[in-house]
């Protein structure tokens, strides 16, 4: 063979291998991309596991107007409950920014939070009642934008959470008839609020017993 046709053959079979190096390169790269995605996913999900609202999503009333406004609105859900004996049911909230929280058509309690807050947390295992139960939340931003957290733990382990099966309204006696979706932010860690911190003090849980107007039937 003359030599132009040995160093052509030369240099197809460098351009070859290079390729082949490339390609073994980056397939070592994806892999490695993929297992650290992985390895991220199974560590958030073990730390989601751990937080004390498991489950739950951030939600509000709508995604914002242009021009920042005071709201207030309602938001609820219906669930049921078959009975029994068990562990006390505890209500956890947050409300960027303020809320009343109540069960059955009873105020279970009040606040507010900011980012960076605490968890409220609640005894309601004397609201709790076999068959069709209503949580509702009366919530207020001053512009007009937050985020409702909740996370209803029955006496059965079993948790109510906050999703986008939870209905809104302006109105408390249109909720359940003619409420709309929730719309869904997302599940924890969201922007701004992040993990919300455990309660400060479980023997800080208020327990309800004052009644307040009924919820809607």
């Amino acid at each position: 063979m003359n030599g132009p046709g040995l160093k052509c053959i030369l240099r197809l079979d460098l351009r070859q291998t290079g390729s082949a190096r490339w390609r073994r390169a980056l397939a070592l790269v994806l892999a490695v991309a993929a297992g650290g995605a992985v390895l991220w996913a199974l560590l958030r999900e073990g730390r989601d596991r751990r937080q004390p609202a498991a489950g739950a999503s951030w939600i509000w009333f709508s995604y914002g107007a242009e021009d920042p406004e005071p709201i207030r609105f309602f938001a609820g859900r219906e669930f049921s409950w078959s009975g029994g004996a068990g562990n006390p049911s505890q209500a956890l909230a947050f409300v960027d920014r303020r809320y009343v929280l109540s069960l059955n058509g009873s105020r279970v309690g009040a606040g507010g939070q900011k980012p960076g807050d605490n968890l409220d947390a609640y005894d309601v295992s004397a609201l709790l009642r076999p068959g069709v139960n209503r949580v509702v939340l009366e919530a207020e931003s001053q512009n007009g934008v937050g985020g409702i957290l909740f996370s209803l733990t029955l006496p059965s382990g079993e948790r109510v959470v906050s999703d986008r099966t939870w209905r809104v309204s302006l109105l408390e006696a249109d909720l359940f008839s003619k409420g709309a979706s929730a719309i869904v932010w997302g599940r924890p860690p969201m922007y701004p609020w992040g993990y919300p911190a455990p309660p400060a003090s479980t023997a800080a849980a208020t327990k309800a017993s004052r009644p307040i107007r009924a919820a809607a039937q």
